[in-house]
């Protein structure tokens, strides 16, 4: 089995724009509203990526992302859903959507493992040949999107 270590960073892409000073009050409102959001996200859960695992299942190569979840919140979680963007060098050569709902909810100071699977044939060639070679250089940046707690209560980030 190859581990491949992978860089993580927090990603949330916020793009602005000049606007006339009348209507630039609503995108300031939106964008603070997210900044909000985003901070109470990435201080409810921490989220750390392990690496990445080659493995076989049902005859097939398979490429596991190996993930820890901390609760930091003063609540249990239900779910957390999040999207890894994957990139070679410049190149983004993935997406994947993580939502990860709990069996039983993610007790307040808890930690709990995550593996999500991606056929390697499913992977860009230039991804598969990495791979092959062991030379596999990844980077990951992490996009928030939202956190469910057992009491019903949600934190969203747009």
């Amino acid at each position: 089995m190859k581990y491949l270590v992978l860089l993580l960073s927090l990603f949330v892409g916020v793009s602005s724009y000049a606007a006339p000073a009348a209507t630039q009050k609503a995108p300031q409102q939106t964008q603070q509203q997210t900044n909000k959001e985003l901070k109470r996200f990435t201080d409810a859960v921490s989220v750390g990526f392990v690496g990445i695992k080659v493995s076989k299942e049902n005859n097939a190569d398979v490429l596991s992302f190996e993930y820890v979840i901390k609760n930091n919140s003063k609540r249990n979680i239900r779910s957390v859903y999040w999207a890894s963007h994957y990139f070679q060098g410049n190149t983004k050569v993935l997406i994947q959507d993580v939502p990860a709902k709990f069996e039983k909810p993610l007790k307040v100071g808890a930690s709990t493992s995550l593996t999500f699977s991606v056929p390697v044939a499913n992977l860009p060639e230039n991804v598969k040949q990495a791979l092959a070679s062991n030379k596999l250089s990844l980077s990951a940046q992490f996009q928030a999107k939202e956190i469910v707690f057992s009491n019903g209560s949600k934190i969203t980030v747009k």
